[in-house]
């Protein structure tokens, strides 16, 4: 009877070509981080609490789009030679698509007023919040299915489904905790700028008051 944890480098060569999909796909997330969530923070948040909070929420994103990136290389990388090594010694060929990191580097460069006026636009900050989980949702699932994917016979029970679940596992973990630091953040932050700004507004507005 065959072993239940012999390698089928065919299957092994169709996950290590999931693992390029499934980082392609994450960065394409991150894009979505970048365009959806940063930049509208960066254009309808202008105040103190923007300057305390996003310098360090996009240093934290920074960290684990290269934790990401450096894991599913490292990963993919070794499946295909596990794939090649196989296939010296035994023969076949199997097709390996090159896996590399491509680290992105996130910005948001708020500033503490627009124009000479301190606030925020609280609807389009709740739509960044919204885009915000939607992507780590996104990132989440595809992490997931690559994980089930170890579940197949001819990778499953061995040292490389080991090493794939606690990548995938890892990676679920930092990503999950990053983005909701971010979102805690910038929720709890923009809440007290937004009483902050209104307060003022009354104010002012009952300071010039016809009467």
């Amino acid at each position: 009877m065959a072993d239940a944890r012999a390698i089928n480098p065919e299957v092994v060569a169709e996950i290590a070509n999931l693992v390029k999909t499934t980082l392609d796909g994450i960065n394409d997330q991150f894009d979505v981080l970048q365009k959806s969530v940063l930049d509208p923070i960066k254009e309808h948040w202008y105040n103190e609490n923007a300057l305390k909070v996003m310098p360090g929420a996009t240093q934290n994103l920074n960290k684990v789009d290269e934790g990401v990136n450096l894991s599913l290389e490292s990963l993919g990388s070794a499946l295909g030679a596990a794939v090649n090594t196989w296939s010296a010694a035994n023969g076949g060929s199997y097709s390996i698509n090159p896996i590399a990191a491509a680290i992105k580097n996130m910005v948001c460069d708020v500033t503490d007023n627009k124009g000479g006026f301190r606030g925020l636009d609280v609807d389009d900050i709740q739509t960044a919040i919204n885009q915000a989980e939607q992507a780590k949702a996104a990132m989440i699932e595809k992490l997931t299915t690559l994980q089930q994917a170890g579940e197949r016979e001819g990778f499953r029970g061995g040292a490389m489904q080991a090493r794939l679940n606690e990548v995938c596992s890892s990676l679920k973990q930092q990503i999950n905790t990053a983005v909701d630091n971010v979102i805690t953040d910038i929720t709890t932050n923009t809440g007290t700028a937004k009483s902050n700004v209104e307060s003022a507004t009354s104010s002012t507005e009952s300071t010039f008051q016809i009467k």
